[in-house]
């Protein structure tokens, strides 16, 4: 009976059938269609718990305004499918972020052939300069119209970079400082473990790139693990930290991108100038609510947003930032330095194992800490989360650990 899907599941897979039918048919005489599914009550009601169409409602108005000022081909033509278009939009914001934070021009070239592959309008990219996340808008969409250019496509270069000017006036020059004085160096040498469970190689060959990008202090080693199959988050992760004798171990999801080139530095510092620290997150929870859910009370720490402004500095010769102790972390980013077993035993799923590895880890004496940041240091697309076995594991949290604020 497990395997039957749910009611919500069904009527999930019937809608994302017949779009799918239709964008596949190769007849736009029938894409008009897709507008009276999207605007249906049960794609409203089913858009609001599966990401896929959530994320598909925005195509259509693409596609309205190419075929209404004759652009061809229009988006509809070009995706075959649902996911496609659920994978164009990845890999634009892929595209812009490489931009934004100033990579390789080769890298930033690599990563727009997808769209030129699909012969995407200038519409769709300023429809998705507009819903994406990303900073200096303006500065991204100047850099869109050179590839353009570059690529002979010189409509679109004009149209973005007027674009551009009328309404990103204000954020034409990228904010991306970097700042690297070594100073002396106070640490000693690290090996340092990216572990990751992977379930989509296209997204984790993002969250490497941005690994591969980090500067590395002086004599330390890095190395990544991916674990695929996992079971579950507590296991993956048990397999990972067995499999490596790294120092410290950074475990993070596959959909997060390392902004801060210098992020090595400051984790080291980190653990240098914090000895009671067992474990670093980048937001956490100082005091968790009552009901033990994170993101119902205050939190502390940050993460990306599309106002923030890329600058970054580390010098050894000043102090680290100024840490704050709380009591649970989120599990995008979680990083140690003492080897404690996840609890694969009680949270076989993936729910919890972050608060739980807080609890683990203060059992021990060990402090758990998230620093401040003035920038951002990463990004973490992580979409609609998936809440059906939530309560199952938060209930096993307060069983576990007696937790008071029952």
């Amino acid at each position: 009976m497990d395997n039957v899907p749910s009611s919500k599941e069904t009527v999930h897979n019937k809608l994302a059938e017949t779009i799918n039918g239709l964008l596949s048919s190769n007849n736009s005489d029938n894409f008009h269609l897709i507008e009276e599914i999207l605007s249906s009550d049960a794609y409203q009601i089913t858009a609001n718990s599966y990401y896929d169409l959530y994320l598909f409602k925005s195509s259509y108005p693409i596609f309205k305004f190419e075929k209404k000022n004759s652009i061809t081909p229009t988006l509809y033509d070009s995706i075959s499918s649902i996911e496609e278009y659920e994978m164009l939009r990845r890999d634009t914001l892929y595209l812009f972020r490489r931009i934004a934070t100033k990579c390789p021009s080769e890298d930033i070239a690599e990563a727009f052939g997808p769209l030129l592959n699909h012969n995407i309008s200038y519409f769709f990219i300023i429809q998705m300069l507009q819903e994406l996340d990303i900073s200096d808008k303006g500065y991204v969409c100047l850099k869109l119209a050179d590839l353009y250019l570059n690529s002979n496509e010189t409509n679109n270069a004009t149209i973005l970079s007027e674009f551009a000017q009328s309404n990103y006036k204000n954020s034409l020059v990228s904010s991306f400082k970097l700042d690297l004085a070594y100073g002396v160096q106070h640490s000693k040498p690290y090996k340092i473990s990216f572990i990751t469970c992977v379930n989509d190689e296209r997204v984790y060959e993002e969250c490497l790139y941005y690994i591969n990008r980090l500067l590395i202090p002086d004599e330390c080693q890095i190395e990544t693990l991916g674990v695929t199959e996992a079971s579950s988050m507590t296991s993956g992760y048990n397999e990972g930290m067995h499999a490596s004798d790294a120092d410290i171990k950074i475990y993070l999801h596959q959909d997060v991108q390392i902004l801060n080139p210098l992020f090595l530095f400051e984790i080291i510092r980190l653990f240098d100038s914090y000895p009671e620290a067992g474990m670093i997150g980048l937001v956490g929870s100082k005091s968790l609510p009552s009901d033990c859910i994170m993101w119902h009370g205050d939190r502390v720490g940050r993460l990306y947003g599309p106002n923030d402004k890329f600058s970054f500095m580390f010098d050894w010769n000043l102090k680290a930032p100024n840490a704050t102790e709380v009591e649970a972390i989120d599990g995008f980013m979680m990083i140690t330095n003492k080897d404690i077993p996840w609890r694969e035993d009680l949270f076989d799923g993936w729910d919890f194992y972050d608060v739980s590895q807080s609890a683990e880890f203060r059992k021990q004496g060990l402090k758990v800490i998230v620093p401040d940041q003035s920038t951002a240091w990463v990004a973490h697309d992580d979409g609609m989360t998936d809440l059906s076995n939530y309560e199952k594991y938060r209930n096993i949290f307060l069983s576990e650990y007696k937790h008071s604020k029952e």
